[in-house]
């Protein structure tokens, strides 16, 4: 075939893939990627069709096949994608399989090249799909790792927070000894205290006779054996408290020549069995001793 038996159509096929490609680089350099994709697997299907238009078999049908997969794996929109895909596939069955009568064709004339056009595309589509494959096998590794990388940070937050609410109880524990302790003060050690102010008060303003301040010296003294030997057994209870174990039981008898030794009962509860209080015949005068025996504080 010669060249004066071209149609003038070949001449415009002959440069349009070098204006396809300029236009499309074109688009990638105002950053419109999506556009330039799209022009690209549209143009080049219809450029390959105009070739078996003009009555020519130069052995580029799979052509087709190749710019209709890339279009489906390139192109983000789906409905843009398939678009390409159905040109691609519709241009290959009208030009190439309906189409049989050729002015000119490649396989008779050179098969080799003719061999070599069906070969191309063959590679281009095995590196396409084996290139698209290593992406998505890295972006699925690339999510297995994201994933484990969550769920380690999930187990710290799980462990930072099972300490959290550890703290929380300890903090929670030792809210509720403050609260044991305040009790105690309140309630265990303010009356003896408060006998030995009155017990001097009434000393100072009554002019009290020796005789009756050594009587009432007794009582005075087992209460301040109790009050001594309650603020030991505190501070080692809260010794204990702090070091999280647990006090023996111990008992404690009061005793009138010596300082006993008193757990109290829970702390907060402590059932004192006192005796009544030496009266006089001073107001405001109130001692009290302890002869009891008591669990110790666990």
């Amino acid at each position: 075939m010669d060249a004066e038996e071209l149609p003038r159509l070949a001449s415009f096929i002959a440069f349009s893939p070098a204006l396809v490609s300029g236009f499309v680089l074109f688009l990638n350099g105002r950053f419109q990627h999506e556009r330039a994709k799209l022009v690209y697997f549209s143009f080049y299907p219809v450029l390959t069709s105009l070739v078996y238009t003009i009555g020519l078999n130069v052995g580029i049908e799979l052509f087709f096949i190749l710019y209709g997969l890339l279009g489906v794996f390139y192109i983000r929109k789906p409905m843009l994608g398939f678009a390409t895909f159905l040109l691609s596939g519709s241009l290959y069955f009208l030009v190439f399989i309906l189409k049989k009568d050729y002015v000119y064709d490649l396989r008779t004339s050179s098969f080799l090249f003719y061999a070599l056009n069906h070969l191309l595309p063959l590679f281009f589509i095995y590196i396409s799909l084996a290139w698209i494959k290593r992406e998505n096998t890295g972006y699925q590794q690339r999510l297995l790792h994201n994933n484990e990388v969550l769920i380690q940070i999930n187990n710290e937050i799980s462990k930072q927070r099972a300490e959290i609410e550890q703290k929380a109880e300890q903090l929670a524990a030792l809210n509720a000894v403050k609260n044991k302790l305040f009790s105690v003060i309140s309630h265990d050690l303010k009356q003896p205290i408060y006998a030995m102010r009155n017990l001097f008060r009434n000393i100072e303003q009554y002019d009290m006779p020796g005789d009756e301040i050594k009587i009432m010296f007794p009582d005075v003294l087992n209460d301040l054996n109790y009050t001594t030997a309650l603020m030991e057994n505190l501070l080692q209870w809260a010794k204990s408290q702090m070091k999280t174990s647990v006090l023996q039981k111990r008992s404690c008898k009061s005793e009138r020549s010596g300082v006993s030794s008193y757990p109290s009962d829970k702390i907060a509860g402590t059932n004192k069995k006192r005796i009544p209080a030496y009266k006089s015949r001073y107001s405001g005068v109130r001692t009290c001793r302890s002869k009891c025996t008591e669990p110790g504080v666990t």
